[in-house]
């Protein structure tokens, strides 16, 4: 059962991490990789091992499988985001894989917090915001503020940007640098006429 749902055509993130949850307990239990007598470093180790050794089996990267597993965490509104990537359905929010294992690492009283200010904001964060966010939760500092402060960022993709062929804009320099030549040109006689009058001014003022 696990194994037919990472061989589908459309898998939910949802459904991956828990069948490659399923299937690394299946295989911890099955001795692969295990011992009693590992330590917390050992035990690490073996984990990496068994994700290694499922990742050669699997359509994911062992890396990749460490990320569905992490969605596992996630408080069941947020991880409905991330499978939206894959359902997409119209007027529901979507959130990509790597800021939501990112914030898969907040406790669940401080994701909930950030779901309110999510659905307020109508956004969920990018990656850099949710980087951000388990940061301040690391340190003890994140709170609804704190969430709205980092949420009202705005995005790079959100900037307007404007775009213009390389033929055209060269086109508008020339252009640009053309006025300018005539514009310092009348200046220039501008300031040759007022010379010569205030000259001429002088002169007369000298015979007189």
């Amino acid at each position: 059962m696990v194994d037919s749902n990472l061989q589908r055509e459309q898998v939910l993130p949802s459904e991956k991490a828990f069948a490659y949850k399923m299937k690394l307990d299946a295989m911890k239990r099955q001795g692969e990789c295990t011992d009693l007598t590992f330590g917390p470093v050992g035990q690490k180790s073996a984990t990496i091992n068994s994700r290694n050794d499922l990742a050669a089996e699997a359509p994911d990267s062992s890396r990749q499988i460490h990320r569905y597993i992490r969605l596992i965490n996630l408080i069941p509104l947020i991880l409905s985001m991330v499978d939206n990537t894959v359902l997409k359905e119209t007027g529901k929010p979507q959130m990509a894989l790597r800021p939501a294992v990112e914030l898969s690492y907040l406790p669940e009283s401080e994701q909930t917090a950030l779901l309110e200010v999510m659905e307020g904001e109508d956004r969920t964060p990018s990656h850099a915001q949710a980087i951000k966010i388990r940061s301040f939760s690391e340190q003890g500092k994140l709170n609804p503020d704190v969430i709205l402060s980092i949420m009202q960022e705005e995005k790079p993709n959100q900037v307007e940007q404007f775009k213009m062929p390389k033929d055209r804009l060269w086109s508008v320099i020339i252009k640009v640098e053309s006025r300018n030549a005539r514009k310092d040109g009348k200046i220039e006689k501008a300031e040759e006429g007022s010379t010569w009058e205030r000259g001429t001014l002088r002169r007369s003022e000298q015979r007189h």
